[in-house]
């Protein structure tokens, strides 16, 4: 119901003397609280009308509706996605360019594609738009695969949508499908509107609008409309309501919807409750969409199945006395409010059904509307999205990776410190900023005698060369801007390492000349443990994890970072598991075990460059934290391998990198004539080293000697 219906009118007749015959235009009929006065005029434009011939619904004479390309206004005048479409207008994305809408009649229901006197049903030929558009943005954004973005009935409308679609389509041009509450399994309020009418279901929908009409009238319009069979039964001619009837894939056959002083109703005696309420078009109408239903087979494509839970929702009608229109209790249950946990949950069934990943995350006490306008929801889908467009290929004719078609990936303010400020490290996302703004205080100047060299931090060792180029080009320069003063490099982790490879690959002459020395904070020289476990994770089923650990998986840098030889012997058990255990020995099986040959490939490319890392040749400071619980081996005792949480052996480390990888630093000491300062921090953790004090009183005091 998130899509707005227009109208054209031009009746033969009316229900009401108020009721409009004849307009201009099209005019908004849904939703718009001032068309809804009286509601015999709006329920009689809304209504559709079944041929049994041709098995199509058609509208009441006289009554021309099409879907304009927006949807439904909420409260606050706001339309239904517009806090989701603006944020993503925030990220880079453009309306009508790389956001495209596709709104569609939702009182229809899914039919097969027939020609009945050339008259196309209407949502197939929605469907073949759908298609239409979806390569049309595919090509308008660079050859950019599409994510679908659907909510509720959107979520059965776009699996109807991808079942119509040969594989090779949805490889080509499907990113994913992020579902948002999708009503898969149906929910027991449309058994709720079928039996008890649209105008008391209204009611709840509309009680944050104000009445256009008077108030009088509204109260006077609604008592009528209540005890309107005519009215209240106008949403029983939506093909619509019976496609979102509980599904026997989401209830029992035997699991009881309505109970009355007679009978109980479930699925497994549905058409009794259409006999008995005398429905025989109605019961024709379900039968006619019940196909879509059981087709519940995997969508194959990516999945992000989010949902709302633990909110109070409908799940039986209890009638005490006459039914149907006696004293009705209502049983509740747990879902959003709208759709019920175990119509929303089905689409974990989709999970062993197709070799694209799957993503299921519940969000708590977010009711069904709320889920287009949650931020945690919206924050999540930012994520899928933007993680997507990191995605890394491996090529294995040129041993490289690179960016998915379409996406082209640079590293903006390189030679700059500024870039390095926040990035998202630690509690409250800063990175250098702390000790940017220390320098700075001692009067270090940004871009002059404050430096900075960002690289793309998904890549292995093996493919930064070009960074390589800039970073000389930047010691170079940065010597020239101070009045030809040698230049101290600080790196953190991962960028100790580095910056040990490019002091390999100079020349003793420019390392004599050009560099007085390399501060080392948490340098992960001998690899961590920790690495091993982010790409495992990328095989669990973990909702908070989702996409990235998937996309992470691909990341030439996982396997720069994975243990190596000069912290860990190559019989030291780094992953147990019932049936095997890894080590560097045989860490290649791990992956072939898997079915990972292009991880295996990413490994052996970037294991022998950590390996035979020399000496810096340059003095060095080595500072690390080395009294914080850091794993040091993964011990999976299920036999469902890898997808089940390890427990963790753990040793002393700085909570990422465990001490003997980072002591590998100081025991450069034998291997170079320059001097080697051993600086063991206690206290610092991984991340907190950048930002701590004492390294902070360390750096300070190195400079100022030199």
């Amino acid at each position: 119901m998130g899509s707005n219906i227009e109208a054209k009118l031009d009746k033969p007749s009316i229900v009401e003397r108020k009721c409009a015959q004849k307009t201009d235009d099209y005019v908004l009929l849904w939703l718009d609280e001032k068309h809804m006065c009286p509601m015999a005029c709006f329920a009689d434009n809304m209504r559709l009308h079944y041929n049994a011939t041709t098995g199509t619904t058609y509208n009441s004479p006289g009554v021309e509706t099409r879907v304009p390309p927006y949807f439904v206004k909420t409260e606050k005048d706001t339309y239904y996605y517009e806090k989701f479409i603006g944020v993503l207008e925030k990220y880079g994305y453009k309306r009508n360019v790389s956001i495209k809408l596709a709104p569609y009649d939702w009182r229809k229901g899914p039919r097969k594609c027939h020609y009945y006197r050339k008259i196309r049903i209407y949502l197939f030929a929605y469907w073949d738009h759908l298609r239409q558009l979806v390569v049309n943005t595919y090509y308008e954004n660079n050859n950019t695969r599409v994510s679908l973005i659907v909510h509720s009935m959107g979520g059965p409308m776009a699996l109807a949508f991808l079942h119509q679609q040969p594989q090779v389509f949805k490889d080509t041009y499907i990113e994913s499908l992020i579902s948002l509450s999708g009503a898969y399994g149906g929910s027991t309020l449309a058994v709720s509107v079928f039996i008890e009418g649209i105008v008391t279901h209204m009611l709840k929908l509309l009680q944050d609008y104000q009445p256009v009409c008077s108030l009088v009238h509204w109260v006077t319009d609604v008592t009528k409309a209540l005890f309107n069979p005519s009215i209240q039964q106008v949403a029983n001619s939506f093909p619509s309501v019976y496609w979102l009837f509980p599904s026997p894939i989401a209830w029992e056959k035997s699991e009881v919807l309505i109970q009355t002083p007679s009978k109980n109703y479930s699925l497994g005696n549905i058409h009794e409750l259409f006999q008995y309420l005398n429905r025989t078009t109605e019961y024709e109408l379900y039968q006619k969409v019940l196909p879509y239903n059981l087709n519940f087979s995997a969508p194959g494509v990516e999945v992000y199945c989010l949902y709302g839970q633990n909110v109070t929702s409908l799940s039986s009608l209890e009638y005490t006395d006459k039914f149907p229109l006696g004293k009705v209790k209502e049983v509740t249950g747990d879902g959003d409010g709208t759709v019920n946990l175990n119509s929303l949950q089905t689409c974990k069934q989709w999970k062993s059904q197709q070799k694209e990943p799957f993503h299921e995350l519940a969000f708590m006490n977010v009711n069904h509307m709320n889920m287009t306008t949650d931020e945690t929801v919206i924050e999540y889908v930012l994520k899928a999205l933007h993680m997507d467009n990191l995605r890394l290929f491996y090529d294995g004719n040129t041993r490289r990776t690179k960016n998915q078609e379409g996406v082209e990936v640079r590293v903006p303010g390189f030679g700059s410190s500024s870039v390095l400020a926040n990035l998202g490290m630690g509690d409250d996302g800063d990175y250098f900023k702390n000790l940017i703004d220390e320098l700075s205080q001692l009067g270090y100047k940004d871009n002059i005698s404050l430096r900075g060299a960002p690289y793309d931090f998904r890549r292995g060792l093996n493919e930064l060369n070009e960074f390589y180029t800039n970073l000389k080009e930047v010691v170079l320069d940065t010597y020239k801007k101070n009045g030809n003063t040698k230049v101290v490099f600080i790196g953190h982790g991962l960028g100790s390492v580095l910056t040990t490879l490019f002091l390999n690959q100079q020349t003793n002459e420019f390392r004599e000349t050009y560099v007085q020395s390399l501060i080392s904070l948490g340098g992960s020289f001998g690899g961590r443990v920790t690495s091993v476990y982010a790409y495992l994770e990328s095989f669990q089923d973990i909702p908070s994890v989702g996409t990235a650990a998937t996309v992470a998986r691909n990341f030439s840098v996982l396997f720069s970072q994975y243990p190596n030889l000069a912290a860990f012997s190559k019989d030291y058990v780094i992953v147990q598991t019932p049936s095997k255990n890894y080590s560097l020995s045989n860490i290649k099986e791990m992956f072939q075990d898997l079915n990972q040959s292009v991880s295996e490939s990413l490994y052996q490319d970037n294991y022998p460059i950590v390996s035979n890392l020399q000496a810096p040749e340059v003095e060095l400071h080595c500072l690390y934290g080395n009294a914080t619980s850091t794993p040091t081996k993964l011990i999976f005792t299920d036999n469902n391998f890898p997808q089940n949480e390890p427990d963790e052996d753990t040793d002393f480390g700085d909570g990422i990198v465990p001490v003997a990888s980072l002591k590998i630093c100081a025991n450069f000491a034998t291997k170079q004539k320059h001097p080697v300062h051993d600086v063991p921090l206690p206290a610092a953790s991984h991340y907190d080293i950048v930002r701590f004090g004492d390294s902070f009183d360390y750096i300070k005091k190195v400079i100022k000697i030199n």
